[in-house]
């Protein structure tokens, strides 16, 4: 029973890792512009908010933990905004 749901399972990663190459290899552009379009929205999403104060004494671990998270969303909203433009550009024919 069990190798029988393992072998459907394995058969069903197979399609869905095909359908990944499809979709990768003939959709580059509108992905990249899908990427560029959602590093842009957060990007402004990430401006809207407020300001941390960093000269706050003592440093509150709250604090701190908003320093790294927004740290961490603008490494994202750069690697999608500059992938999607390299997608864009590399694939204009």
């Amino acid at each position: 029973m069990e190798n029988k749901i393992s072998n459907i399972l394995v058969e069903y990663f197979g399609y869905f890792i095909n359908g990944l190459k499809i979709l990768i290899n003939e959709y580059l552009i509108i992905i990249g512009i899908i990427l560029f379009s959602l590093g842009v929205k957060g990007y402004l999403k990430m401006l809207e908010k407020e300001p941390i104060d960093y000269k706050a004494k003592p440093a509150k671990s709250e604090t701190i933990s908003k320093i790294r998270n927004r740290s961490i969303k603008w490494e994202w909203i750069i690697f999608a905004i500059i992938l999607g433009i390299c997608l864009i550009i590399e694939n204009i024919e």
